[in-house]
């Protein structure tokens, strides 16, 4: 009796272990998701950024030659 209850405490534990390395895998993956989702509005910011920048260069172009003329 004793060596079963032992047996079933051993493996509550295990399960616990697994529950808590499976909650602890789940939140990394979680994080990651995260971490990538950031970066991707990091890339589309800098993205529009860049694109902003052209537009306001090429209008200082045209300013530039208007005031030529």
């Amino acid at each position: 009796m004793e060596e079963e209850e032992e047996e079933k405490d051993e493996r509550k534990e295990e399960e616990e272990k697994d529950e808590r390395r499976e909650g602890r895998m789940e939140e990394e993956e979680e994080e990651k998701d995260e971490r990538r989702e950031g970066e991707e509005k990091d890339e589309r910011k800098e993205e529009e950024g860049e694109q902003i920048w052209k537009r306001n260069r090429i209008d200082d172009k045209k300013l530039s030659k208007m005031k030529k003329q």
